[in-house]
């Protein structure tokens, strides 16, 4: 049985092209759901290669599910949507194949935390995110 996802489905339907992602994962996992932290990786992979296609709003919509998810959500979603979204976005960025600059003005509180946290613990310096607050 899958549990509820509030924030992950909100994001999908946010994002074009997810419900197509979504679609071919479930049916790879299949007769089970996939995992709450794969869908939101495979919503991170979405988010990354349309990024350039969103609308201002909508990239700030999802990142505002994410920090619900992180503040209120069940707490394997906000698991999820941390460890499978916001570190993808930042791996991405370490990658060279997404430029976080590029919303890390629009993170929340809770989002942001984590996603800084995540760059002392691998001692790294995500684009837009570390030395945001220092310049």
């Amino acid at each position: 049985m899958r549990m509820p996802t509030p924030h992950l489905d909100g994001i999908a339907k946010l994002l074009p092209g997810a419900r197509d992602a979504l679609d071919a994962l479930g049916a790879d996992w299949s007769p089970d759901p996939p995992p709450a932290t794969v869908v939101a990786a495979a919503l991170a992979r979405v988010f990354i290669h349309g990024h350039g296609m969103l609308l201002r709003a909508a990239v700030a919509d999802v990142l505002r599910q994410c920090e619900r998810a992180l503040e209120n959500g069940p707490a394997e979603e906000g698991d999820a949507l941390a460890t499978g979204f916001l570190e993808a976005l930042q791996h991405a960025d370490g990658a060279d194949a997404f430029d976080f600059s590029l919303i890390a003005d629009r993170l929340g509180q809770r989002s942001r935390a984590y996603c800084e946290a995540t760059d002392a613990f691998w001692g790294v310096q995500t684009r837009g995110l570390t030395n945001q607050s220092k310049t």
